[in-house]
């Protein structure tokens, strides 16, 4: 969520007195996160490095076995191309991850 208001729209639809379903809220924000009321169960994440970008791409990418030097090279690219956002990272690696030729 990028502002206070969209949580005030959405705040609304879940139970109070910590009854029913769970969220994970997740904000670059620190207002927002101050108005969902996460001061004591907020996470501040740091943008991964390019090892750790390339590690978790591969993890996700090519979870089903080994791959080229070819896949590498443009894997690192891509990986590079996410700026260390951890959910941008796997959610890119998991659209490839099927993908076997440099042309799909």
């Amino acid at each position: 969520m990028w502002k206070s208001e969209a949580w005030d729209a959405v705040r609304l639809c879940f139970p109070s007195e910590n009854k029913g379903s769970r969220i994970l809220l997740t904000t670059r924000n620190t207002e927002v996160a101050c108005d969902a009321g996460t001061e004591n169960l907020s996470l501040q994440m740091d943008i991964m490095g390019p090892d750790e970008s390339w590690n978790l791409f591969k993890s996700v990418a090519y979870a089903n076995g080994a791959f080229s030097y070819e896949f590498e090279t443009i894997g690192k690219k891509i990986a590079k191309k996410c700026h260390g956002l951890p959910l941008t990272i796997a959610v890119v690696a998991g659209l490839l991850k099927f993908k076997r030729a440099i042309e799909d």
